[in-house]
C-alpha cells in the first residue's frame, strides 16, 4: 500500500485532475473484479498516506473520487459488489443461466457512462474547490 501511495502521491502533487481521474478509474476498474468493500478499506490507507503530504489535494475531493469509482465500478461484473453476487445467484436460480458475458454486455456500457459523468464532475469540483 505504501508503494501505491508513493506512486499516486507524486501524481497528486504534480497534476491534481489526472490524479483524481486515475484514482476514480483505477479504483473503478479494480472494483469490477475485486469486491469493493475490502478494496475501499485498503485504499483508505493509501489516501491517508497521500493526504499526509502538504501538497496533496484536499482529502474530501480524494474521498469523493475514490468512493464514486469504487461504487460505480463494482457494477461492471457479477462479483464487483455484494449485491451483484446476490442478484446473479437469484437470476441463475429463477431465470436460467445468465453467464458473465450477458452480465458484462448489459452492465458495462451504462457503468462507463455513469463513471464518465462522475469523473467529469469530480474534476470540475476539484478545480473549483467545491468540497
Amino acid at each position: 500500500m505504501a508503494q501505491i501511495a508513493g506512486m499516486l502521491g507524486s501524481l497528486a502533487t504534480t497534476n491534481e485532475p489526472a490524479f483524481l481521474l486515475v484514482l476514480h478509474w483505477g479504483a473503478g476498474s479494480i472494483s469490477a473484479v475485486v469486491d469493493n468493500v475490502p478494496l475501499a478499506l485498503g485504499m483508505t490507507y493509501v489516501l491517508r498516506d497521500i493526504a499526509a503530504s502538504p501538497a496533496a489535494p484536499a482529502l474530501a475531493i480524494m474521498v469523493w473520487s475514490l468512493a464514486l469509482g469504487l461504487n460505480m465500478g463494482g457494477s461492471m461484473s457479477p462479483v464487483g459488489a455484494s449485491a451483484n453476487v446476490v442478484s446473479y445467484a437469484y437470476l441463475e436460480k429463477h431465470h436460467g443461466k445468465v453467464g458473465w458475458g450477458t452480465w458484462i454486455k448489459a452492465a458495462v456500457p451504462p457503468t462507463v457512462v455513469a463513471m464518465l459523468i462522475a469523473s467529469t464532475l469530480v474534476v470540475v469540483k476539484g478545480l473549483i474547490g467545491w468540497y
